[in-house]
């Protein structure tokens, strides 16, 4: 037997390298043998039961017709094959095999089952399958692998592996790739890739990613990269990311992102985002987002709305419009409205409408309108009215999107409204005001409605209510005025400057005053 196995070797080129000369096929004693191709003395060797013939070499080469021509690239399909209906232990280039299955080189092979083991790397493979163990020296190759295939480099397919597969450098398939794939460098996919892959360096599907996918450097996928990814550098989907994403610098979709991503550098979506993302230097996002978005430095938001939690380091920023939950080191700032809980180190500011509880370290900025609970530092300030309650530390001004609190101090506001309640330090100004206005220095209106306390009240229309202070001032008075000095033009000449109180109660009711009376002239 051991002659037998020695006669193949050497038959098939492990003796000498890939041979030069095409020899005749190996039978079994008793078997016809095939001819030669060629009209030569042939040299026989015999080894027991089995038999071989090698043709010599020749010079003349001028009698190769066409189809040797184009053969002469290709290894031989012969092999010595024990069992019977293509069944058993062969040894050599058979194409069809159930068994085990041992050759140096695989060549035009069509369906092997069973156990296949290859010294050297496979080619014109393409329309052939194995199912079973693939084992190559080198890099196992089919048109499609089915089971288990390993290789000492690379384990590569043409049309579809399934299974497992283990290569020193890379498995690649042409195809699609389901099961597990693990290589020290890359698993390589041109087709979509479903199960668990492992590679010290990337996994890259073109067609698109389902299962666990774990790289030292890289996860690609041209598709939609669906279940869990954890890559060193980045995970990056031309697609759809859908699951769990987790890298050191970067996770990167072209398309939705919904699930957890979370990255070293920055979770980045050109479509929108759901679920949790959160990332040490920004988290960006073009399409509509919903969740939860945590970045060291900023949240951002360049076409869609943001809804849920958004917390920044340094920033939030969104185009058209955040809801829920928005905090930032230094300024939460919307070109749309901004809804819930808006929290700014510096600023919130808002081109639309602040609703909800916003709080800015410095100031609550909104260009058309506050609803709720609205809180600055030194100011709140609003193109439009301001309804609730306002807190600024400065001023609470409406009608003006520019904080400027010390300009302006005795010119009567022509626009804006604030209806609530206004406290702070220095001043409220819009052009109407209702409800309660409190205030260290000034409340400057045009109208005023309510109770109105502050060292100077002056209203250039009319007053309906009560003021409190040092000097209260209304064009036109319905109510009372307390303080050191009280200005009611409406009122008689005699009620118009007069301290501590004055009032005017309609028409028929000038003042609270009796008017004195006249002198007769009789």
């Amino acid at each position: 037997m051991s002659c037998a196995i020695f006669s193949v070797l050497l038959l098939t080129g492990v003796m000498g390298g890939e041979p030069s000369l095409r020899p005749a096929p190996v039978a079994l004693a008793g078997a016809p043998l095939a001819s030669a191709s060629r009209s030569t003395a042939p040299t026989a060797s015999w080894f027991g039961p089995v038999s071989t013939v090698m043709p010599a070499i020749t010079d003349d080469d001028d009698d190769d017709d066409d189809g040797e021509q184009a053969d002469a690239g290709r290894w031989p399909q012969w092999s010595l094959d024990l069992g019977f209906s293509e069944t058993g232990l062969s040894l050599g280039n058979s194409p069809r095999w159930r068994g085990l299955r041992i050759n140096i080189r695989d060549d035009h092979i069509e369906n092997i089952r069973g156990v296949n083991i290859t010294l050297w790397s496979p080619r014109n493979n393409q329309a052939g399958k194995v199912s079973g163990l693939a084992l190559g020296l080198l890099a196992p190759n089919a048109g499609e692998l089915n089971g288990v295939a390993a290789g000492l480099f690379a384990v590569v397919s043409d049309r579809s592996m399934t299974g497992v597969q283990l290569a020193g450098i890379a498995t690649v398939s042409d195809g699609d790739v389901s099961g597990l794939s693990a290589a020290l460098v890359a698993n390589v996919s041109e087709g979509r890739r479903r199960g668990l892959a492992l590679a010290g360096v990337a996994n890259v599907a073109q067609g698109g990613t389902k299962g666990l996918s774990l790289a030292g450097v890289a996860n690609v996928s041209e598709g939609e990269l669906a279940g869990i990814s954890v890559a060193g550098v980045s995970t990056v989907a031309e697609g759809d990311l859908r699951g769990i994403g987790v890298s050191g610098v970067a996770v990167f979709a072209e398309g939705e992102m919904t699930g957890i991503d979370l990255a070293g550098v920055a979770v980045i979506s050109e479509g929108p985002m759901t679920g949790v993302q959160a990332g040490l230097v920004a988290v960006v996002s073009n399409g509509e987002t919903a969740g939860v978005r945590l970045s060291g430095v900023a949240v951002i938001n360049e076409e869609g709305e943001s809804a849920g939690v958004q917390v920044g380091g340094l920033a939030v920023v969104a185009e058209k419009g955040l809801t829920g939950i928005n905090a930032a080191g230094l300024a939460t700032i919307s070109e749309g409205d901004v809804k819930g809980l808006n929290l700014g180190g510096l600023a919130v500011v808002s081109e639309s409408e602040l609703t909800g509880l916003s709080l800015g370290g410095l100031v609550a900025v909104s260009s058309t309108g506050t609803s709720g609970v609205t809180l600055g530092g030194l100011g709140v300030v609003s193109g439009g009215p301001i309804r609730g309650i306002s807190l600024g530390g400065l001023s609470v001004e409406s009608g003006t999107q520019d904080f400027i609190p010390f300009v302006d101090f005795f010119e009567s506001p022509t626009s804006g409204s604030i209806n609530g309640i206004s406290l702070s330090a220095y001043r409220v100004r819009a052009q109407e005001i209702s409800g309660v206005s409190m205030t260290g220095v000034m409340n400057r209106a045009q109208n005023m409605t309510g109770l109105s306390v502050a060292a100077i009240n002056a209203f250039s229309g009319s007053q309906t209510g009560l003021s409190l202070g040092l000097f209260n001032s209304a064009d036109e008075l319905h109510g009372v005025q307390i303080g050191l000095l009280n200005h009611a033009p409406n009122n008689p000449p005699w009620a118009r400057w007069l301290p501590l109180v004055n009032a005017h109660f309609g028409d028929d009711e000038p003042s609270l005053l009796p008017e004195p009376a006249l002198a007769d002239d009789g």
